[in-house]
């Protein structure tokens, strides 16, 4: 498995095109657009190839900028748009193609926390999320507060996305992005969270959480 990151903006044709190709295969009324929009959105893809064909990709990127009560810059991560061939699925590729985009921005460098921040498209990505750091908003179990509301206004700003501050639902475009070619059973927690998503109109969650850990009062 070769794996590599790209500068987004500067990508082949024939690359966009096998991205378009594994978002297709992937989602079922895939939104080509919304790949075009990762692309001008996010700085850097990463890309992993078996034997010369396209497995996987992920954008994202990370930076450094001030947040709301908090002092100083602060380091955070956006993870983009991601997709694996299924014959790779919970090989701990979709992880490590994130890592790997993210990575390449200035914010994450291990010394320090960051906000991990990224829009869920349904909800098995929030519960890789959700499962590992408690401090992961919004949640069932943890209420959304002004501070937060504060944070994700930010957030929402870098990505280009209008977010709801009461449900943290980004509105989508009035069409669907793509329904994922998986299975999975959501849980009664999860199906609240995602209560307001309409994913036929494009809808997806803005999820955020402090890795490894989350400041005071958070």
């Amino acid at each position: 498995m070769d794996i590599r990151v790209e500068r987004s903006q500067t990508l082949p044709t024939e690359t966009i095109q096998t991205l378009y190709e594994l978002f297709d295969a992937g989602y079922k009324d895939a939104d080509l657009s919304y790949l075009d929009k990762a692309i001008e959105t996010f700085r850097y893809v990463a890309i992993a190839e078996e034997d010369g064909e396209l497995v996987g990709f992920s954008f994202g990127d990370s930076l450094l900028k001030e947040l709301p009560q908090m002092e100083g810059e602060q380091a955070i991560a956006l993870p983009g748009l991601a997709c694996v061939s299924a014959n790779i699925r919970q090989q701990g590729f979709f992880k490590q193609l994130t890592l790997a985009a993210i990575g390449a921005g200035e914010g994450v460098d291990g010394k320090r926390p960051f906000l991990f921040a990224g829009r869920m498209a349904h909800p098995i990505t929030y519960r890789a999320v959700a499962a590992n750091f408690d401090s992961t908003v919004p949640s069932v179990s943890k209420p959304i507060t002004g501070w937060h509301q504060e944070v994700a206004e930010v957030v929402g700003g870098l990505l280009g996305s209008s977010v709801d501050l009461d449900t943290f639902v980004v509105k989508g475009a009035g069409k669907p992005v793509g329904y994922p070619r998986l299975e999975y059973e959501a849980t009664a927690e999860e199906l609240a969270v995602f209560e307001q998503v309409n994913r036929d109109q494009g809808d997806s969650l803005l999820a955020m959480c402090w890795m490894p850990v989350a400041p005071a009062g958070w």
